[in-house]
């Protein structure tokens, strides 16, 4: 039970001592929740470049619907570019409501441009379409070219994961041998999802419960959800990449980083 485990500090865990300094200073956001039903989150991208410092490399917001038995999700990428560029991926997502949001099909839209509402920068707008078939096989068009992909076991999205966990249960995992689409294109068979770990940690709002899942598998960096008790993921981690929430049905988190001079400032476009 998460109400027996020992209460730490960020600094003194394994994996959230690499953004210890925004984790102590952490309030979650104050909206209430459902998370079987519509919702809306945004998460900010920051790169750990040293212990508890991070660049804001772009934000990730999905929004969630249900519709009938399956959920519809909108999802809106931006990773800081070069040059004044940004890259863009916007995308719509038909998921079934099981334990992975089994992936049934998508359509993202990906571009280089100044702004959201910008055109394409040159050649860099396209448009990829997918599906995943009943015998097994994922199929991803981009304009007139098709690629098929023999998938092993349920397919999912890495992204959708973020809708997935909010759901789950220890008692749920492990599930194995399932395949990911990774940003709408990549597809990686074997995959693992599995229940990582209790935690309670010391935030700037107080003691939070968190169970963390991690998702393994060939292809892939290794992630680590955090979820708390209400089902909001407040924290993922991926290598050097932090995803941290940040809004929550319109109610903002408060938390403080440090940013490197080296580094470009914090996006402050939504």
């Amino acid at each position: 039970m998460l109400s027996t485990v020992a209460l730490t500090e960020a600094r003194n865990h394994f994996a959230l001592n690499k953004f210890a300094g925004a984790v102590d200073t952490y309030h979650k956001p104050g909206a209430d929740f459902d998370r079987e039903g519509s919702w809306e989150q945004r998460w900010g991208i920051y790169t750990i470049l040293q212990s508890s410092a991070f660049g804001k490399e772009g934000e990730l917001r999905i929004a969630r619907e249900p519709a009938g038995n399956d959920i519809e999700l909108a999802i809106h990428c931006r990773r800081r570019g070069v040059s004044g560029f940004s890259q863009y991926i916007d995308a719509e997502v038909v998921c079934a409501t099981d334990r992975l949001a089994t992936v049934r099909q998508w359509t993202a839209h990906y571009k280089l441009a100044e702004s959201p509402d910008a055109d394409p920068y040159l050649n860099t707008g396209m448009t990829k379409e997918g599906r995943t078939d009943p015998d097994g096989v994922v199929k991803v068009e981009t304009g007139p070219d098709t690629q098929s992909y023999r998938a092993e076991g349920p397919v999912a999205l890495k992204w959708g994961f973020l809708e997935a966990v909010a759901r789950l249960t220890q008692e749920d995992l492990p599930v194995t041998d399932f395949t990911i689409v990774d940003e709408f294109d990549e597809v990686r068979p074997g995959q693992r999802l599995e229940f990582h770990e209790a935690v309670r940690v010391e935030t700037g709002a107080g003691p939070e419960r968190l169970t963390a899942f991690q998702q393994i598998g060939p292809g892939i960096i290794p992630t680590v959800y955090y979820v708390n008790e209400a089902g909001l993921t407040l924290f993922a981690v991926t290598g050097q990449e932090v995803y941290l929430l940040e809004q929550a049905n319109g109610a903002a988190a408060e938390f403080e980083t440090t940013v490197h001079l080296d580094k470009p400032v914090p996006l402050n476009q939504t």
